[in-house]
């Protein structure tokens, strides 16, 4: 179990007049007049009184992970999934389609990595498995349920730890969120803030995975000559540059926002949002656990074994 605190700071200041006079302050019996104006119940004030009081209030949520046992109960459903995976159907060269190992089972995309990552936070992590990026950090995921091995929709992100779970101090739930940057060409760079839950399907035909863009920077990087330092010139380097940054635009769920708007959601997120580290997205290779040429029922008990004991966190369903 861990404890997110938050301290919410208080400041009361009590300040008397100056130099008036005041009769007396007080509730009258029932019954009883007052008397106003005798010297006696009038005083005077001479002195200024001024009176700081700080008040600390400290908020926490318990977060409980899921248990030894709730994990434990996801070994036999994640071996089945992982022990089937589409294959290529080929004739001289060249691809007609694909296939399963078991055409009657659901089965897995043949991806390189793979990973589970509660998306809708209900107690129960889905399985990612990443089609493949490239060195520009972009990911793509498809997503399954464990349980079932319907194959809920797909997911963008970047690599470990693109995806986490945050609480939100405004609602008191907690959410998916994705933070990922993708080089665009060779001097271009995105960023991306994303929140991704699941949903049941309007038809009523299972759930579906849906994914919303929140923050999104572009910005290209150039580089400009500097002048040499005399440090510089004396340990003999002979040129030096800076970087410099041009073609900006910024996003908002969505929609071209002003540079205003989009600070205005970064610190949103960042005065609202708690990240729990602990639930941050693990991918696995399936090289560092197995070899290729393994039965692929093999292969699954050594993936899920390591998915299940990676260390990676999952919200507990509250009580």
């Amino acid at each position: 179990m861990k404890r997110i605190w938050s301290v919410a700071l208080a400041l009361l200041l009590l300040c008397s007049c100056v130099g008036c006079d005041r009769t007396q302050v007080g509730n009258v019996p029932e019954g009883e007049e007052s008397v106003q104006g005798s010297d006696t119940q009038a005083e005077s004030v001479t002195e200024e009184t001024v009176r700081t009081e700080t008040v600390y209030r400290v908020l926490y949520e318990d977060v409980r992970f899921l248990s030894a046992q709730a994990r434990e109960s996801l070994r036999a459903p994640l071996t089945y999934l992982l022990s089937n995976r589409k294959v290529v159907i080929a004739e001289g060269g060249d691809i007609l389609g694909y296939t399963s190992l078991y055409p009657d089972r659901p089965c897995i995309e043949n991806g390189y990595q793979l990973g589970l990552f509660d998306i809708n936070v209900d107690g129960v992590p889905e399985l990612l498995v990443n089609l493949g990026g490239g060195s520009a950090g972009n990911a793509f995921y498809y997503v399954y349920d464990v349980q079932t091995g319907e194959q809920l929709g797909s997911l963008h992100g970047g690599h470990d730890r693109s995806w986490c779970v945050y609480f939100c101090t405004e609602t008191g739930r907690y959410e998916s969120v994705g933070q990922f940057e993708w080089r665009i060409g060779w001097m271009g760079k995105e960023r991306y803030v994303h929140r991704a839950d699941i949903g049941e399907r309007m038809s009523g035909d299972g759930e579906l995975l849906y994914e919303s863009e929140w923050m999104y920077a572009y910005y290209e990087i150039d580089a400009v000559n500097v002048d040499l330092t005399k440090e510089e010139i004396d340990a003999g380097i002979s040129s030096a540059w800076d970087e410099a940054y041009t073609g900006v635009s910024f996003r908002v769920d969505g929609s071209h926002a002003y540079i205003d708007d989009y600070f205005d959601a970064c610190d949103t997120f960042a005065q609202s949002y708690i990240r729990i580290p602990e639930t941050a997205l693990w991918l696995i290779d399936w090289d560092d656990v197995c070899d290729l040429k393994e039965d692929q029922s093999v292969r699954a008990e050594k993936m899920a074994e390591a998915l299940l004991s990676s260390g990676q966190e999952f919200i507990a369903p509250k009580e």
